[in-house]
């Protein structure tokens, strides 16, 4: 992972800012790099991964884990193809994992590249929330068995408007 660390005073808005990040660095290949941004204390950091989904995804429960102290706020986008279960506007999204105070939020950005579209977050799909819901526990856990952690309770889910 690359990585660019600001310490700040700033309240940073992550979702806003993570959107603005999304019309920025969307390519034809989608959001590639993936990106996650994160906050403990005053100090904010942005990484750059180039790994598959299911990989990044560990990196960030890893991350989370890691973090003496605990993480005040964080969040990672991974691309996605739309089906009929997402019934997204157009055929790809950002889903968004969104994890402030202990709690998650779940959403995902609907973009069509070609016409250069970038809607705004949704964090009512319930398909979105179910299946990362799933993949960010499924990845606490893993990380519980690797640590020999006896039990983990994820606040999971939601923190939803």
């Amino acid at each position: 992972m690359s990585s660019r660390i600001l310490e700040t005073g700033e309240i940073v808005d992550f979702p806003r800012l993570f959107h603005a990040l999304v019309q920025r660095q969307l390519t034809a290949g989608g959001l590639y790099p993936q990106h996650v941004m994160w906050r403990r204390g005053l100090t904010f950091r942005h990484e750059t991964s180039y790994v598959p989904n299911k990989a990044f995804l560990s990196m960030v429960t890893d991350l989370i884990v890691a973090q003496p102290g605990g993480i005040s706020e964080l969040i990672f986008g991974i691309d996605v193809k739309n089906d009929k279960e997402l019934q997204l506007e157009f055929d790809w999204g950002i889903a968004l994992g969104y994890l402030r105070d202990f709690n998650w939020r779940f959403g995902i950005i609907a973009y069509n590249y070609d016409q250069r579209i970038v809607r705004g977050v949704d964090w009512n799909n319930q398909v979105v929330i179910k299946r990362l819901t799933a993949m960010v526990k499924q990845g606490l856990e893993c990380h519980a068995k690797r640590r020999s952690v006896k039990k983990v309770e994820p606040q999971i889910p939601y923190w939803i408007n």
